[in-house]
């Protein structure tokens, strides 16, 4: 597989809830997270492709309010789903920076 990635990803552990246009919505894991995107198991299958919001849930790692980034699923592999992330504001990048940072200080591991 050839890496399309811009920039590296740190090896988290997030609960997350994957919200899909139409309304399914289903809680996953993050284990990995960059400024571009995210890789993310779901805890249950998720045939969709496409648009949605990642919605992180875990309120001591997103010290802010519950962090919300739009992203589109670029691969599956695995059982998981690679995100790659929308447009985003400057809010959003601001807490994405912080959580990273945190990430960073809690895990040594990029990928």
């Amino acid at each position: 597989m050839i890496e399309h990635r811009c920039g590296q990803r740190i090896s988290v552990d997030l609960p997350v809830q994957l919200s899909f246009p139409g309304g399914l919505c289903t809680s996953g894991t993050a284990l990995n997270l960059g400024y571009e995107g995210m890789y993310i198991k779901p805890s249950n299958e998720v045939r969709r492709t496409g648009c949605l919001e990642v919605q992180i849930t875990d309120p001591k790692v997103a010290e802010k309010d519950i962090l919300v980034i739009p992203a589109i699923v670029v691969h599956r592999a695995n059982g998981g789903l690679g995100l790659m992330f929308r447009v985003i504001d400057e809010s959003v990048q601001s807490a994405l920076k912080d959580l990273l940072i945190h990430a960073s200080a809690s895990k040594a591991k990029i990928t």
